[in-house]
């Protein structure tokens, strides 16, 4: 008898501290939750409520195909369109210009001043220069595809990824709602009893 009364009054001590933290945790989080809810901290807290029906999430596919409108590939798309563009004129920068004026020739002292007509035309000669600016240009685009194609992969692979997300947290809700919660109330009965 007098070895049970030791070995239970150090347990008794040890539940008793126990209990003490789990009241100041308990207070704590009331507080807390009490002050996010805009009331007084001792306010007692309502009982949860039941968890929300889980939905079906659109098809990962479906939701790449959105993803695939982001405002930042719109920008990159653009930006790789100017730089075909830019490269298409470089391209033809390279060939021969041509040019038509019309106009009074006011050199002469007779004041009919005679009309005139021209044409000319200048051949570009150092193909080398447009070359490498055609090079140049040719480089920029392929640097906006490879830049776009990139980020088109970086945003497919968050859709990705925050998919399986939302799908484990689906199955998490389920696993809760159908098996974890009742599992808990069906040992809190048990205790209780």
């Amino acid at each position: 008898r007098v070895f049970a009364r030791d070995l239970k009054s150090p347990q008794r001590g040890l539940l008793r501290q126990q209990r003490l933290e789990w009241q100041r945790q308990r207070a704590l989080v009331q507080a807390r939750m009490n002050a996010l809810l805009d009331r007084v901290p001792q306010a007692e807290i309502p009982p949860p409520a039941p968890l929300p029906a889980t939905m079906t999430l659109q098809a990962e596919e479906r939701l790449a195909q959105r993803a695939l409108v982001h405002p930042e590939l719109e920008r990159l798309q653009a930006d790789e369109q100017a730089a075909q563009a830019r490269e298409r004129l470089a391209e033809k920068e390279r060939y021969p210009k041509f040019a038509v004026s019309a106009g009074y020739d006011n050199m002469w002292p007779d004041p009919a001043m005679p009309p005139m007509a021209g044409v000319s035309f200048t051949v570009p000669l150092d193909q080398g220069k447009y070359r490498d600016e055609i090079d140049a240009a040719h480089a920029q685009t392929r640097r906006a595809a490879s830049l776009l194609e990139d980020q088109r992969i970086q945003v497919l692979a968050h859709v990705a990824a925050d998919y399986a997300s939302v799908q484990e947290a689906a199955q998490s809700l389920l696993l809760y709602r159908d098996e974890l919660v009742p599992l808990a109330r069906a040992t809190l009965e048990v205790a209780r009893t």
